[in-house]
């Protein structure tokens, strides 16, 4: 939110934010594309050149979009390349440190965790890090399973990076980044 607001700040045209809920990555390509297209709609086409989505491919949920003026999306896979700033950075940064999560402050200000969101692939799926509700529905044995295996989504990281996008407080950032860390042992 940050990073985009700083964007548009620094923007010569004149442009109208909207901006949504930060838990679209967690629904789902059609979840996620249906509430895309319900914004897309909304707009009134006499009044905007263009609707600029500050996504990248995330989920596929921008795939199959249309609207009535030109559609400009960044050309990435995901808003990390958009943070560092090209799919080069990206790549290079990803290839020297494989199992890195990334944060920033637009990241770290609007966390949510995709469990809590009925809505979420996670949640959907039954695969939450709720150990009591998974007892409950596939007994003892199994949700221990189903929580070694499949409910910590987070067990292929073993880094975290803070991006400094040189908005809000980083001091403040790179500390919650640290506890992160520290609380997942990266």
């Amino acid at each position: 939110l940050r990073e985009c607001a700083l964007a548009i700040a620094a923007s010569p045209a004149i442009v109208d934010p909207e901006f949504l809920p930060k838990g679209l990555h967690d629904i789902g390509e059609a979840g996620m594309s249906s509430r895309l297209q319900q914004v897309i709609d909304a707009t009134d086409p006499g009044r905007y050149d263009a609707i600029l989505l500050a996504y990248g491919l995330c989920n596929y949920g921008t795939r199959g979009l249309a609207a009535p003026v030109p559609l400009v999306l960044p050309r990435a896979h995901d808003c990390i390349t958009l943070l560092l700033g090209s799919r080069a950075r990206y790549d290079a940064h990803f290839a020297a440190n494989p199992g890195t999560f990334y944060k920033s402050a637009g990241w770290i200000e609007r966390d949510t965790d995709p469990d809590l969101s009925p809505a979420s692939v996670t949640a959907r799926m039954g695969i939450t890090h709720d150990r009591a509700a998974l007892v409950e529905q596939y007994g003892e044995e199994n949700a221990d399973y189903l929580m070694q295996t499949m409910g910590d989504w987070l067990r292929g990281y073993s880094k975290i990076t803070f991006i400094d996008t040189g908005v809000g407080d980083a001091a403040r950032y790179r500390k919650t980044a640290a506890t992160l860390a520290a609380e997942k042992g990266w």
